[in-house]
């Protein structure tokens, strides 16, 4: 499962978890590399954007395009921490 996250040139100060339904049936990771093709997804100019995988322990930033923030690297998803939950409860 992969997050795609997003910052469009219209709001810069916005970061932007795009939902699986708006990718029209794509994978987060399809939607990436057409959007670093083109420089634009659902039809807005992007300013960065990153893909993270939360089903890892540090919620890996497995792409990144563009101008992101510098502590994407550092950044945990809600998901994560499920995942992280079910994993010490599986361990107790």
């Amino acid at each position: 499962m992969q997050e795609l996250y997003a910052i469009f040139a219209d709001a810069p100060q916005e970061e932007v978890e795009v939902e699986e339904w708006k990718l029209d049936g794509r994978s987060p990771d399809q939607a990436f590399d057409e959007a670093a093709g083109s420089g634009a997804l659902l039809g807005r100019t992007l300013k960065g954007m990153w893909i993270i995988d939360p089903l890892t322990e540090q919620a890996d930033v497995t792409k990144v395009y563009g101008d992101v923030p510098g502590n994407i690297h550092q950044r945990m998803t809600p998901r994560t921490e499920e995942f992280k939950k079910r994993e010490r409860d599986a361990d107790n």
